[in-house]
């Protein structure tokens, strides 16, 4: 009788080890890969939300304000002045899909309070937005004076503090999430 070839109960057990092994590097990795899509696409979405309030407000000659409402995860678009003020323009819901994501923040430079754009679509004051999936953030930053948003790349959540400094410049700007006020660091 010829015996057939096969695998031993060792050899099987060393395998199985090694897969879990992979999958247990793998699956981290996936997960904060993951977190990293979600917070750039919706925070290329709140992008576009924001550029189109600029060429809304441009168009019409009328003021639109961008309100972030951090708990519904909501950023809409309100017309601020003209006949039409009080009308939603429109509404973005970041935890929705395709994001999965949530708005953590908006700041602007007296504070914390949501971007707004004056009759020439330009805003009125620099702001930030905060958009967060998992342990991973993107800033989507307004600048006085130019009406297109800007968005920086992913960073990780260090649990306390949200890096806002410009990517362009050092590290150091951050935001106490607790209390919401900008601190300048080194």
């Amino acid at each position: 009788m010829s015996r057939r070839p096969a695998f031993s109960l060792v050899e099987l057990i060393i395998v199985v080890v090694i897969i879990g092994i992979g999958a247990a590097i793998a699956v981290p990795r996936y997960g904060r890969s993951l977190n990293r899509y979600r917070a750039q696409l919706a925070a290329e979405r709140v992008a576009e939300e924001l550029r189109f309030a600029a060429e809304h407000a441009r168009s019409r000659e009328i003021g639109v304000d961008a309100t972030v409402d951090t708990g519904a995860d909501s950023l809409t678009l309100v017309e601020s002045t003209g006949s039409n003020a009080g009308d939603v323009v429109g509404t973005l819901r970041v935890d929705e899909a395709p994001y999965g994501a949530r708005l953590f923040l908006a700041l602007r430079e007296s504070g914390l309070g949501s971007p707004a754009f004056d009759a020439q679509g330009v805003p009125d004051a620099d702001a930030i937005v905060v958009v967060m999936a998992g342990d991973m953030y993107v800033v989507v930053a307004l600048y006085q004076g130019d009406p297109s948003p800007q968005v920086w790349p992913p960073r990780v959540w260090g649990g306390s503090t949200v890096d806002v400094s410009s990517p362009s410049e050092p590290a150091g700007t951050s935001v106490a999430t607790g209390a919401g006020l900008m601190e300048a660091g080194p």
